[in-house]
């Protein structure tokens, strides 16, 4: 079989794998990015799977975060994330805020039976930060304010290297 074959076989039998995120700066619907040029964000509900499709999972983040207006954070110190501590990031200073939003997207996926690929950072586990990437990052005492939640596709297409916006939210 080709590769291309399989690439679609693999799209068509895949279970969707999103992630919800705060983008420092709105994204839109259609956006498209490689892995190593994420936009900045905060991650608000860590990658999951679910069987249903966007639209309705961006219908249950709807449900879940009526209500929530945007979000001022302020940047904390520097981490390193990852299996081999290799991931530089900017740690959010927690507000309830924040901690109350994740948990009730949380609980929202819940509801719809999302399978969370890393569970010990989902409630308890939660530490909300921002990524640096090669062009950018965040500083520490950065005042921000956050306005849009986003739903990304983890592997638009089956393509594990790229990235792509399919629902957002603004915040009032």
């Amino acid at each position: 079989m080709t590769s291309r074959y399989l690439r679609k076989l693999h799209t068509i039998d895949r279970m969707p794998r999103y992630v919800a995120v705060l983008p420092l700066t709105p994204l839109r619907v259609g956006d498209g990015f490689t892995v190593s040029a994420w936009p900045l964000h905060v991650t608000i509900v860590p990658t999951f799977d679910s069987q249903l499709d966007a639209k309705d999972v961006g219908q249950q983040l709807a449900a879940a975060a009526s209500g929530t207006r945007a979000i001022d954070i302020v940047v904390g110190g520097e981490a390193m994330f990852g299996t081999n501590a290799n991931v530089s990031v900017a740690l959010v200073r927690t507000s309830p805020e924040l901690t109350l939003l994740h948990s009730r997207l949380l609980s929202g996926m819940v509801s719809i039976g999302a399978s969370f690929n890393s569970p010990e950072y989902v409630g308890g586990g939660y530490r909300p930060h921002i990524t640096a990437t090669k062009r950018s990052g965040a500083a520490a005492d950065d005042q921000l304010h956050l306005t849009q939640i986003a739903l990304v596709d983890m592997e638009p297409f089956g393509d594990a290297g790229h990235r792509r916006v399919v629902w957002t939210l603004p915040l009032a």
